[in-house]
């Protein structure tokens, strides 16, 4: 398994340059924190549930080629 190598689209976006996964951080609703949401292929983990970040699979891996 790979590292994920991020790629800033801007202050609070990022891709990871070997899988495709985005993340993006937002501030929290109800607390003075940030949460982050990553998706990938219409697949989506976020923080406020719990998920860590998705391991970093080559794109290869990831359509099955």
């Amino acid at each position: 398994m790979a590292r994920h190598r991020w790629n800033k689209i801007h202050d609070h976006r990022k891709r990871c340059t070997v899988c495709g996964l985005l993340a993006d951080q937002r501030p929290h609703p109800y607390r003075r924190q940030w949460w982050t949401e990553w998706s990938r292929n219409g697949q989506y983990w976020n923080t406020l549930q719990g998920d860590k970040t998705p391991p970093c699979q080559p794109v290869d891996a990831v359509q099955g080629a």
